[in-house]
């Protein structure tokens, strides 16, 4: 059973965007659990995000 339901509804683009959204809240959660600091986890996402960004273009 998928995590949400209408997955296979979705764009592409909704997709990646879902999925780019979990991956987020999971390092945030996880560094938050090790104890990392909040602004090199936050720092570290978007370098992520711009990276991603930069690629697909």
């Amino acid at each position: 059973m998928p995590l949400l339901p209408r997955w296979r509804y979705m764009t592409p683009n909704s997709q990646r965007s879902a999925r780019r959204l979990g991956i987020s809240v999971g390092v945030l959660l996880l560094g938050l659990l090790v104890k990392l600091p909040l602004t090199w986890l936050v720092v570290g996402l978007m370098v992520w995000w711009l990276w991603i960004g930069l690629k697909r273009h």
